[in-house]
């Protein structure tokens, strides 16, 4: 199938009813051998066309693909669970969402002595979290410098303990001290540090607990030249669960990453520089500049939807041991003009639950199957937290969760093979179970190197995590990242299909296979 070029959108609806009326067909396969090349790449070249722009939850293109998938889960003969209000089966589960927009109006204000300059917003800073959204912003004030913004007073550091930060802006370095700095920190402490994310998060706890009012962040030589790929990514929206102010993307303060230009404006005079790390390293109330914002932002209910489809079991005794299998169906949106199709990210994934569902419907194992394409997982993971929070069957009946994100490409680093985490995290009969049914079916090579480590925080990235907070064994898998992730590059026709169905097919037997066993997993536990 071609990509699809300048289709208008009630073409596209038209696509999607004639799509489903070609999978009602009878089959004559086996279901294993309905998982093929050609309906994976239907779904993919589908999913990430130009007439979709990218799947941002909240848009006409995420709603469509949401359709979409609907209409192919009632083609393959999948139910719609009851998840309406009232009891009403859809394939259709709404997520609250609100969602803030960011106008033209925003400005970083930095006064440097006698001297005021206006910063344009992602071209010298991004705000990660807006924090409560008052009138006028952020009044302009001396800031405070807080080293790296860590305070472990149990391990002997604590950049907190010569500065009063309430009420006042601090900035903090990204990044963590030099390793023999942190010898005293225990080892998991070093590596959530070194994570520039999860690092990031810990110390806007800390300054939220020493009470301030906003925390910038000055970026490292790293940082400074991945600023490019930091402006693509940063779009005017952000979106959190409504009703729950814990869960918005970072903090209740406002969080703001510094473009190295504006980092060295505000520290120009002072005795350290942040790009370079030279110069004295202490905290210490900044002299003779001041910073604030201007802002200009909006909040509106954004209603989006998870896709969810259920195939009974034909079993009843086991009517309450759920498998879920689940893919994140949103993407980027377009950023700075350009659409972020995301094919492998997470076309793939989405592609892969429509073909392992339409197979499993075809001789359901004795437990029941609830195949899940999730909205807002590039904001948070929010379709599944909400989905995790509210799901349509009792929580503790969901025995799995099986997660797909980037099942589509032949990675440099892994061509040929797959990678898995979490299957040995909580249950580790996950793994044992998991290594026989690929070595009895698929033989695709799966590698757990993430499973003891994982620098980039992968585990914790995807909509698996979501049920690993509730205690339900998970397992994702992923061909890992490559050049084109979260890029414009990210397209139909450099996925390879047949490692796709590869996977598909494999997720298949693991289904299968967790569907029809005697005992739940990990009974003994």
């Amino acid at each position: 199938m071609k990509v699809l070029r300048a289709i208008p959108i009630p073409c596209m609806c038209l696509f999607v009813f004639f799509s489903s009326c070609s999978w009602a067909e009878e089959r004559d396969e086996s279901p294993a051998e309905s998982i093929t090349i050609a309906e994976l790449r239907d779904h993919v070249f589908f999913l990430a066309s130009d007439e979709l722009a990218g799947r941002m939850t909240g848009t006409d293109g995420y709603r469509i693909a949401a359709q979409y998938s609907a209409t192919q889960f009632r083609a393959a003969g999948l139910e719609a669970p009851a998840i309406k209000p009232g009891g009403k089966q859809s394939y259709l589960h709404p997520v609250p969402l609100i969602g803030w927009a960011m106008g033209d109006g925003n400005r970083l204000i930095v006064s440097v002595g006698e001297e005021e300059h206006q910063l344009a917003m992602v071209d010298k800073y991004v705000i990660f979290e807006p924090g409560p959204l008052e009138e006028g912003g952020l009044p302009s004030s001396a800031p405070v410098f807080v080293g790296y913004g860590i305070s472990e007073v149990e391990s002997g550091w604590d950049d907190y303990s010569d500065v009063d930060v309430k009420g006042r802006t601090v900035i903090a370095l990204v990044g963590a001290p030099p390793a023999d700095a942190m010898s005293a920190f225990p080892k998991e402490r070093q590596r959530l540090y070194r994570n520039p994310l999860r690092g990031s998060i810990e110390k806007v706890g800390a300054a939220v607990k020493k009470g301030a009012k906003a925390i910038m962040f000055a970026p490292d030589m790293q940082m400074a030249l991945a600023w490019g790929m930091i402006r693509n990514l940063s779009n005017t929206t952000s979106i959190r669960l409504e009703g729950d102010e814990s869960r918005s993307r970072l903090s209740p303060i406002i969080v703001v990453l510094l473009h190295p230009s504006a980092a060295e404006l505000i520290f120009k005079g002072q005795n350290f520089n942040p790009l370079s790390r030279k110069g004295e390293y202490r905290s210490f109330e900044m002299e003779g500049v001041l910073v604030g914002l201007e802002t200009d932002i909006t909040e509106s209910n954004l209603p989006t939807d998870n896709v969810v489809a259920i195939v009974h079991g034909s079993d009843p005794k086991l009517s309450e041991q759920h498998i879920t299998v689940g893919a994140h169906l949103d993407h980027l949106g377009e950023i700075n003009g350009m659409v972020m199709n995301g094919a492998d990210d997470n076309a793939s994934g989405s592609a892969a639950i429509l073909e392992v569902a339409e197979a499993v419907a075809m001789n359901p194992p004795r437990r029941p199957v609830i195949f899940i394409l999730y909205a807002a997982e590039e904001v948070g993971l929010l379709g599944s937290r909400y989905f995790a929070d509210n799901p349509p069957v009792p929580i503790e009946s969901i025995m799995v969760n099986i997660n797909l994100d980037m099942v589509g490409r032949e990675v440099e680093q892994n061509p040929d093979g797959i990678y898995s985490l979490g299957s040995n995290i909580i249950c580790p009969e996950l793994k044992e179970i998991l290594l026989s049914v690929n070595e009895a079916t698929i033989g695709i090579p799966i590698d757990f190197s993430f499973e003891d480590n994982d620098p980039q925080n992968y585990f914790r990235r995807s909509d698996h995590f979501s049920f690993h907070q509730k205690g339900i064994p998970t397992v994702v898998f992923s061909s890992g990242e490559h050049s084109d992730y979260h890029q414009p590059g990210d397209d139909a026709e450099k996925i390879s299909f047949n490692k796709l169905q590869r996977t598909a097919k494999l997720v298949y037997e693991l289904v299968m296979s967790l569907g029809n066993r005697d005992e739940p997993l990990c009974a003994e536990q």
